[in-house]
């Protein structure tokens, strides 16, 4: 029995939390819903003016290109726009109020954004193209009794034959893509490269958690008859064989992981501690924030809810992805030696901080509380009731 994928050993639910390391978060109006991060960014206009006045070249990174959104406001009150932007090229006005769309309505020869191509399209049905997308605004406006929203900016919309065959004669298309939104936010982005060497040195550290091993392999023994975690066919195989068959298997996986990350790079372990995402000397993960270490079942178990405010859908795990310089603006921080696995509750506390930032700002809570705290009272992480 012999491995072929890095994933042959976990769930697939497991395989799911890996993948959706690549997935940008879901948007709304302009923003595309759900996708891969390495699609178009949109860039806000005052974050274009601070690459472009500090670093022009980082706008390179972006394999897939971007589109600055600019406010009515930015666009009809500045005597000119920032270097190197076009309105309907590489820029457009983006309408959210119906107060702003009143004041500074969209000029008559304007037309509204209508996505050509996506970034997913084939390189030789779009190689010839001028541009991937044209219009020059693109309104989503719902402070108002009638909504005002463009045809890219809605949600579950789709496109007529009749609309679709306009678009094709129009603009000479053989495919029209679904016009759910043109990019995705910009400090989701990361490469394709760079996803791949998440995805390993992700599953790196997952499969070191402490037991592990012994826990993947009760899951698979006692799933052999209904399958329903659906490992792979070698997985239940060796499970079948016993333990020491599975654990050959097992350490596959973790060969062919190592060997990827060695190649690359993505086994400093000095590194890794600095981002307390690993514990040097427990040879282990721990999370981020608190540095306990994590246990194997919570990747697979679903979070405790509140008492009265349970949600039959619920599929939320009790481990997190956790970045340690937060996601910001004109940075890309989506990065291989910047994230780790840590407590849900955790990664609700650090919210949208850096992990410097949130223990600072534990740190002078419990000042001001210092006197108000028993001394013996003690609370484990995995007791913490969830954030609402």
């Amino acid at each position: 029995m012999k491995l072929r994928s890095y994933t042959g050993i976990f769930t697939k639910q497991l395989k799911k939390k890996i993948d959706k390391t690549t997935e940008a978060r879901s948007g709304k109006g302009i923003y595309k819903r759900r996708n891969n991060r390495n699609y178009r960014v949109i860039i806000h206009y005052s974050t274009y003016q601070k690459i472009i006045n500090e670093n022009p070249d980082f706008l390179k990174k972006y394999e897939n290109g971007y589109a600055v959104r600019i406010s009515p406001e930015e666009y009809f009150e500045s005597e000119q726009l920032a270097a190197g932007l076009e309105i309907g090229k590489n820029a457009f006005v983006y309408y959210k109020t119906i107060e702003s769309y009143r004041k500074y309505p969209p000029k008559k020869e304007w037309n509204e954004i209508i996505e050509l191509y996506t970034s997913n399209s084939d390189y030789e049905s779009r190689k010839n193209a001028e541009q991937e997308w044209v219009g020059e605004y693109a309104k989503f406006i719902n402070n108002t009794s009638t909504a005002k929203v463009s045809r890219i900016c809605k949600s579950n919309h789709k496109l007529s034959k009749a609309e679709k065959a306009e678009l094709k004669e129009k603009y000479n298309l053989k495919t029209v893509p679904a016009q759910a939104g043109l990019g995705n936010f910009d400090y989701d982005y990361a490469s394709k490269e760079e996803q791949t060497n998440i995805k390993y040195q992700l599953s790196f550290l997952l499969l070191n958690i402490n037991n592990m091993d012994e826990h993947l392999y009760e899951l698979c023994k006692n799933d052999l008859s209904k399958r329903e975690l659906e490992f792979s066919n070698i997985a239940y195989e060796a499970a079948s064989f016993g333990k020491q068959e599975f654990m050959k298997v097992y350490q596959q996986s973790l060969d062919i992981i190592v060997d990827y990350c060695d190649e690359h790079n993505l086994l400093d372990f000095k590194k890794l501690e600095e981002i307390r995402a690993w514990s040097n000397e427990r040879k282990e993960p721990v999370c981020p924030l608190c540095l306990e270490t994590l246990s194997a079942k919570d990747f697979l178990e679903t979070e405790l809810q509140v008492d009265g405010r349970e949600e039959e859908d619920n599929t939320r795990s009790k481990i997190a992805l956790m970045h340690i310089h937060a996601l910001k603006p004109g940075e890309i921080n989506h990065r291989a030696y910047n994230l780790g696995w840590g407590h849900r509750h955790c990664n609700q506390i650090q919210e949208d901080m850096d992990i410097e930032t949130t223990l600072l700002r534990l740190k002078k809570i419990l000042e001001n509380n210092e006197k108000s705290i028993p001394v013996e009272h003690s609370l484990p992480v995995d007791s913490v009731t969830p954030k609402s």
